[in-house]
């Protein structure tokens, strides 16, 4: 604060708080209040009419006034302008600046206060437009809210029902869309009024109309058209009958009738034909009743049965039906043609079966609900059945004089002509002879006959068939030829050229004394030759004389002696040399530890037991052979001589020890002292010396020793060192 001469402080106006105007509901012209302080320290009050006060609204004219009192130090003024300001603008802020004016103020900063100001109007709620009718589940529309003013759009409600409770809507606009509502319901906007009380718009009711029905038709489901007139009835409709229509093609296409009332007359149908209905929907879609068709059925044709016919007896024949217009009831059958019998078939064709009476047969058939109609007749006649007789004269015989007649029997009908085959019936050779018999001579090979017989309306039927066996002449055949085998071997001899069946074979020592052989095989396995012999086999052709093959002379050759020689033992790592003999070649088997298989005397190095085989060649070519076997056994260890013995009996040393003695039976030791005195020597050493000679312990020292394995050559000799007390 500044300080004037003589320590007096300067004066200062203040303006602190507001009186008015505050915001409002429906403003008008409002007079502007403020309170005044004197600030100063000065012991004098502010004199009247210093201080001018002054207010702008919104940026307006100024309006000042000064103030009139006399104001003491600390006192306040509550100061109304006298020219009042219009703040009657709906739903506006007013920004108003009070100020004031004073020569003698020293503190400006307190000098101004600033405020806004609203006015809110009451407000004009308007109306929801509008109320609508519309179909349940189908419709749409937008509603609005139109004479509403004043105040901000909330959101919109509505209720279903009746407006005893409110939903919200959360939409601040004027229009609301609906769709698809199944309920009457009520639409409305709430409205804040912001300082003004808040207020809901007049609401808009949609009410709801329900789905209309179509209804259903009834009448006649089919009709035949020789009488197709009849009613069809529309019930359960909800609204009135707009038109009938019908359809001819199956509902693709529909034509208006013209007919407004829930009944349709009809008459004279030619084709089937569909109804239908078309109700009024109000405010719905328009909608149609059930389909109702009316089948119109073609008059009943039984159709033509085709033809007289005569069969064979026994014979069926398959009848058809043609040209009908309706489904079969059944056949019928008679034998006289006046008493009939139902068949139970409903198919347009019959198979009769094998038949052996004549018979007529007919058709009955029903197209619908038209009258029943019945076909032609046919009359079937049966044929009795040819008898084709039998053929005697059949016969086995040899080519050498197949020669003779057959004859057929008891046929009772006509010969058409002779048949023959010479393999087996797969083809068959027409002969030409309309007679009852067939003469045959000089037949070479076997041949069947038989006999087709005229059948008339029948089948044309064989006889049987008669068999003219002809064997060919016997011929033995030709045996291999002379030959020799070595003893023992197997040997094939085989037939050839023979002409008939194997009977059986013989063998003979000598060539005149022979023994039967049981075998029917044109050739025999002699499986181990040890003798020789002569041989042959007797063949027949049929019921011809049996014939001998030429004999053949089988000798034996002797095999040659051979010795592989004697079984060797040897050591691992060592070799032996074979000793075969026999033959003039040897042959040993394959192995690759023998140095040569081609001599009698290879080395064999095996490295373990094996058996090798000796095979040797005659001069004749005959082999034999012969088994060696060379048995290895484990090498001999290398020999460890210990020179230490510590007899103190703790396990370690206490006696003697030779490693790899065990491989060496009868190990000869020898042990001197310094002196060349035995103290201990052993010709089959166990490794059970522990340093004894006579019955006490050897005194500490070094000994020497002499070690002589069993069976070898190689004497081992070295210091042995004796430490009782270690």
């Amino acid at each position: 604060m500044l300080i004037l001469t003589g320590g007096v402080y300067a004066q200062d106006a203040a303006l602190t708080s507001v009186i008015g105007p505050a915001d409002g509901c429906d403003l008008g012209n409002e007079s502007i209040s403020i309170v005044v302080l004197n600030n100063s320290s000065m012991p004098n009050p502010i004199p009247g009419g210093t201080i001018t006060l002054h207010y702008s609204v919104n940026g307006g004219p100024t309006v000042s006034q000064p103030l009139v009192a006399m104001l003491n130090t600390g006192a306040t003024w509550n100061f109304t302008f006298d020219v009042p300001s219009d703040f009657s603008t709906c739903n506006y802020d007013f920004n108003v600046v009070t100020w004031l004016e004073y020569g003698a103020d020293v503190d400006p900063t307190n000098d101004t206060l600033s405020w806004v100001v609203r006015n809110d109007c009451t407000i004009v709620p308007g109306q929801v437009d509008s109320d609508e009718l519309v179909c349940d589940g189908i419709n749409s529309n937008t509603l609005n809210l139109n004479g509403w003013q004043h105040g901000t759009i909330t959101n919109w409600i509505y209720s279903e029902d009746n407006g005893a409770t409110w939903n919200s809507i959360p939409n601040t606009t004027t229009s609301h869309g609906f769709n698809n509502l199944t309920d009457e319901t009520q639409f409305a906007v709430e409205i804040d009024g912001g300082h003004c009380p808040n207020a809901t718009s007049g609401f808009a009711t949609i009410t709801i109309q329900p789905t209309p029905v179509g209804g259903s038709l009834t009448g006649p489901a089919a009709l035949c058209i020789s009488s197709a007139n009849g009613t069809i009835d529309l019930t359960g409709n909800s609204g009135a009958v707009l038109d009938w229509e019908t359809s001819i093609d199956n509902g693709t296409t529909w034509i208006g009738i013209g007919n407004t009332t829930t009944q349709e007359n009809f008459s004279g149908l030619t084709q089937t034909t569909m109804y239908r209905a078309l109700i009024d929907g109000g405010v719905c879609a328009d909608v149609y009743s059930s389909i109702h068709e009316v089948y119109i059925e073609e008059a009943t044709v039984a159709g033509t049965l085709e033809t007289d016919t005569l069969i064979c007896e026994n014979q069926a024949v398959n009848l058809v039906l043609s040209g009908n217009v309706g489904a079969v009831d059944d056949w019928e059958s008679s034998v006289d043609g006046t008493n009939w019998s139902p068949i139970t078939n409903t198919s347009t064709t019959h198979g009769t079966g094998p038949l052996s009476t004549p018979t007529y047969y007919r058709v009955n058939v029903t197209n619908g609900i038209c009258p029943a109609d019945q076909s032609n007749q046919v009359f079937v006649d049966v044929q009795e059945n040819i008898t084709p007789g039998t053929i005697s004269g059949g016969t086995a015989t040899c080519a050498a004089n197949a020669s003779g007649a057959l004859t057929l029997n008891g046929n009772n009908s006509p010969v058409i002509h002779w048949e023959q085959s010479t393999n087996q019936g797969a083809n068959w050779n027409i002969i030409s002879n309309t007679s009852n018999t067939e003469n045959y001579s000089s037949l070479s090979q076997t041949t069947w006959y038989r006999v087709l017989v005229d059948g008339g309306v029948c089948n044309d039927q064989h006889s049987d068939t008669a068999f003219i066996v002809v064997s060919p002449i016997s011929v033995g055949g030709t045996l291999t030829g002379d030959t020799s085998i070595c003893y023992g071997d197997p040997f094939t001899l085989s037939l050839t050229g023979n002409v008939g069946d194997v009977s059986f074979w013989e063998s003979s020592a000598d060539g005149v004394s022979w023994t039967t052989i049981n075998i029917t095989d044109s050739s025999y396995t002699i499986p181990s030759v040890t003798s020789p012999n002569y041989y042959r086999v007797i063949v027949k052709s049929g019921v011809c004389a049996e014939d001998t093959s030429n004999q053949a002379f089988v000798q034996v050759l002797s095999l040659p002696v051979v010795d592989a020689g004697t079984d060797a033992n040897i050591l691992q790592g060592d070799s032996v040399e074979l000793n075969g003999s026999g033959g003039v070649l040897a042959l040993w088997s394959a192995d690759s530890t023998l140095s040569d298989t081609t001599i009698y005397n290879p080395v064999a190095s095996p490295l373990e037991t094996t058996d090798y085989y000796l095979t040797v060649i005659s001069l004749d070519g005959c082999f034999n052979s012969d088994t060696v076997t060379v048995n290895v056994g484990p090498p001999i260890p290398p020999l460890d001589v210990k020179n230490l013995i510590t007899p103190n009996n703790d396990g370690f040393n206490d006696t003697w020890i030779i490693e790899g003695i065990e491989a060496f039976p009868n190990m000869a030791v020898k042990v001197y002292n310094i002196y060349g005195v035995l103290v201990f020597e052993d010709e089959d050493y166990k490794n059970d010396w522990g340093g004894i000679y006579g019955s006490k312990l050897l005194p500490n020292g070094t000994y020497l020793y002499i070690v002589m394995p069993g069976g070898t050559e190689n004497v081992l000799k070295g210091n042995l060192t004796i430490l009782g007390d270690e």
